[in-house]
């Protein structure tokens, strides 16, 4: 292999590394914003359980709070796997 193929080929390892370094950061903000705002439907959805729902419809309204919680343990999940990964 020649020497300037060789710069060539670590400019661009070195590029396409920023660029992913970049897309990760980007996915990390994505989640911090989606985990507060599924932070704010879980209060929304037990405000609404609390003052909408009647008694028998309980599995409406532990459906409702369970699709809240799913998503803002999806969004922990993904910065905690984000932030742990060893392509640092």
């Amino acid at each position: 292999m020649a020497k300037g193929e060789l710069t060539k080929n670590l400019g661009f390892r070195s590029r396409k590394f920023r660029e992913f370094k970049f897309l990760k950061t980007k996915g990390i903000i994505f989640s911090a914003i989606m985990v507060l705002f599924a932070s704010a439907a879980i209060l929304y959805d037990t405000s609404q359980v609390l003052h909408h729902y009647r008694t028998n419809q309980h599995v409406a309204a532990s459906l409702s709070l369970f699709a809240s919680v799913a998503l803002l343990f999806w969004y922990v999940l993904r910065i905690v796997m984000s932030l742990s990964s060893d392509d640092d």
